[in-house]
């Protein structure tokens, strides 16, 4: 069952054996960096699909809960964490696909570190046999090359600011990978890509798209 729209991951207040990834001070960290921040936006009624959206460092990336509202009215399922929440995601995921619980399309939606452990945990999915329909990216700031798994990933980047890139294929990728640069489009810089809202039209239209094709 989904929670309801703006309720808290269970995750952020209960044990969970993926803390261990952090180290000792791993709770001290998700503090640090603003902690998980988790919600949930659901549509009214059955989902069309579902999406993970991941927040960058101390939960600044405030567009991902603005897509994740607009994709709910569209209908699909979206929740938004933290970028630390990655391998606890990919493990949840994992088991939901085994399952038969996984709803598709399946999209992971990420800016800035958001983006890197949006392909992160893509890769992790992919490397047990799970591909992932759609990965948008806003702005990476380390990760550089795209992982096998994703069918889809759409790189949108500011290519005049100091963060951002465009991504490569590494060995194994066989999906598709488009790069947007948004270098004519000063003002999208890297703390704005995320709350452009033509993005998100973006976004919405690229999913949309997946969901007409299934």
């Amino acid at each position: 069952m989904p929670r309801a729209p703006g309720a808290w991951c269970p995750s952020c207040t209960e044990a969970s054996p993926r803390r261990g990834l952090l180290g000792a001070g791993g709770g001290l960290a998700l503090l640090a960096l603003g902690g998980c921040g988790a919600r949930v936006a659901a549509p009214t009624g059955r989902p069309r699909g579902h999406a993970l959206l991941l927040r960058g460092i101390a939960n600044l990336s405030t567009g991902m809960d603005e897509l994740a509202e607009r994709l709910a009215k569209a209908g699909y399922l979206a929740e938004v964490h933290n970028h630390l929440a990655a391998h606890e995601l990919a493990e949840r995921c994992l088991a939901e696909e085994r399952a038969g619980r996984l709803r598709r399309p399946f999209a992971v939606i990420g800016h800035s570190l958001g983006a890197d452990a949006a392909l992160a945990l893509a890769g992790a999915l992919g490397a047990a046999g799970v591909e992932t329909d759609l990965v948008v990216t806003f702005d990476p700031v380390w990760t550089g090359m795209v992982p096998p798994g994703p069918r889809r990933v759409l790189n949108v980047f500011q290519g005049a600011d100091v963060w951002g890139r465009p991504l490569s294929p590494a060995p194994g990728f066989t999906g598709r990978l488009d790069n947007v640069d948004l270098r004519a489009l000063p003002a999208v810089h890297h703390f704005a890509v995320d709350k452009d809202p033509s993005l998100h039209a973006e976004v919405l239209a690229a999913l949309a798209a997946l969901t007409r094709r299934r």
